[in-house]
Order: C-alpha cells, then structure tokens, then sequence
C-alpha cells in the first residue's frame, strides 16, 4: 500500500498540471450561440473550468472569475517557491496580472451606446441578459464588484450574484504574496502596484457593504468575504505610504 507522504507528492504534481489546464487557455473556444457569442481566451485568463459544457447537464463555468482566479495565481507561487511544477508560472503571473489591469478599464456604458449585439441573443434567453440600467453602472471602480468576466476579456453580459467583494482583496493577497516571493521584472512592477492600489482601495471603500456570498446564493454580510477583506491589513504594499 503507497505511503500517505508519496500519495501526497503524487497527488501536488498531478494537481498542478491538471490545474494549468485553466490558466491561459487559449487553445480553447467557448461558443454560446445562445447568447451569440464565440469567446476565444486571451493569455492571462484563468477559467473555472476548462470543460466545454452549457448545463447539458454540466454548468458553463467558462469564465473568469476574480476569486478564482487569484487562488490559482496564488496557488501558481507555491509551485515556484519549491520547484515542484510550474516552470512557467512567473510568466503565467505577469499574464495574468496584464489581463486584470485590462479588464479593470472595461465600461458596460459601451455595450448601451452599441446594443447591436442584443440582437444576435435568442428570444429564450433574453431573460438571462442583463438590463441596461445594470451595465451602465458596470465602469469604474464597480468593474471590481463585478464577480466575473469572459476570458476574452470581455463583461459578462449575463444575470448573475453581483457583487461580490471578496475577489479585490483576494487578488490583493496574491500580489503581496508574489511581489515577496519572487524577483519581478523591472518592467512588471508598476502594473502590480498599480491593480495592487486599486484593489487595496476597493477593499477599503467597499468592506462595510453588503455582497453575495461564496457560493453566490445570499446577499449580505459574510464571514468568509469579511475575512479576507481583513487579511489584506496584515501587509503592505512594497510601495505604500
């Protein structure tokens, strides 16, 4: 019978390839016809879940989400501190980190000015698709709020559990965690201040507000999402006053 320790190790290295099936996966193409979308990932992107399903009768969790995704970029540095299996995981950060910042600049206000493609979604699943009122508040510092976005970079144009705000501090987390664990790039610092500060700051206005929780079922205030939002005190930024 195989040791539990061996099991273990086993078990780390298999979890860590199976886990890269998710990050950038640009292989991939993701086809709603519902919805009229084809959304092809860009690099940076980090999906639920790599299989292609559209709740027949697996869910579509081809997306991605801000909680997530910082937990496997987290989980990414634990490969890089021990060698144990991620030879590319820094580049797979900076990755990621490029997307974040990109998509913190997303505007719904854009989709209202252009509904063209409103009309390519299926008279069944309008009942799904966010009203305008709800994308024209989706700009600013609410993108953070916003739980999840396509892979491609895109808004979600879904109904769906918003907001949530424990994925700022998450991701907060993660780059404090990186920016100690590894030697960044000259050039890669500033746009993790940057998404850092921003994070930072949507934790601080946002904390005392009420969300959906975890599991995106009760909008409230929750142990977990406080949580996290209070371990992002505990460190600083490299750059903060």
């Amino acid at each position: 019978m195989e040791p539990l320790e061996l099991w273990i190790d086993r078990q780390y290295r298999h979890s860590t390839q199976a886990m890269l099936r998710s990050v950038s996966p640009v292989g991939l193409i993701k086809k709603r016809p519902g919805f009229g979308q084809r959304i092809v990932p860009r690099r940076g992107a980090i999906i639920a879940s790599p299989v292609l399903a559209a709740y027949d009768p697996d869910p579509d969790y081809f997306f991605h989400w801000y909680r997530d995704s910082a937990l496997i970029i987290d989980a990414l540095r634990l490969t890089y501190e021990d060698g144990s299996g991620a030879p590319h995981a820094l580049a797979h950060f900076a990755d990621f980190v490029h997307f974040s910042a990109d998509v913190q600049r997303l505007d719904g206000r854009a989709l209202v000015a252009s509904p063209q493609w409103r009309r390519a979604v299926d008279g069944k699943f309008e009942q799904y698709v966010r009203s305008d009122a709800e994308l024209t508040a989706a700009h600013g510092s609410a993108i953070a709020g916003e739980t999840r976005v396509n892979p491609d970079g895109t808004l979600d144009v879904t109904r769906w559990a918003r907001p949530q705000h424990d994925g700022p501090p998450l991701r907060a987390l993660t780059l404090l965690r990186w920016s100690a664990a590894a030697q960044l790039p000259a050039a890669l610092a500033p746009a993790v201040d940057a998404l850092l500060r921003a994070d930072l700051e949507y934790t601080l206005e946002h904390w005392r507000e009420p969300c959906f929780d975890i599991w995106e079922e009760e909008l409230g205030w929750h142990y977990y999402t406080l949580r996290v939002g209070a371990a992002r005190c505990a460190v600083r930024s490299p750059g903060a006053s």
